[in-house]
């Protein structure tokens, strides 16, 4: 089993189901949000905040590799039990050669608010 179908297979039976829906196009997958907490960091267009803070309003995800959030239009939306989220900032994470899974930057927003 490759480094991918491992992490899929951990995604598959510890993460939670999200819903993206993007232009009346759904789909579900496993990933993991948790709330992004900043200590000494730089995130969101290099805007320094101080050790410890956090606003509650941002979030991170991890998710399957070949759900690719980062080629997604900007009015992409996330729900996750009852949450509506944007993608403020996605990228591939890699290892020799190979896409292991997606990190995403969520944000909380209202439905139809991209």
């Amino acid at each position: 089993m490759n480094r991918q179908a491992q992490i899929d297979r951990l995604l598959r039976r510890y993460g939670d189901l999200v819903e993206i829906r993007q232009k009346g196009d759904l789909l579900q997958v496993n990933a993991w949000i948790q709330p992004l907490r900043y200590k000494n960091k730089m995130y969101l267009g290099g805007t320094y905040l101080p050790d410890g803070y956090w606003d509650g309003g941002h979030f991170l995800y991890i998710g399957p590799a070949d759900v690719r959030l980062d080629e997604m239009p900007p009015d992409t939306l996330l729900y996750r039990q009852g949450r509506c989220f944007c993608i403020q900032r996605a990228e591939p994470i890699g290892f020799a050669n190979e896409v292991l899974y997606l990190w995403a930057i969520l944000q909380t927003c209202e439905e139809g608010e991209p």
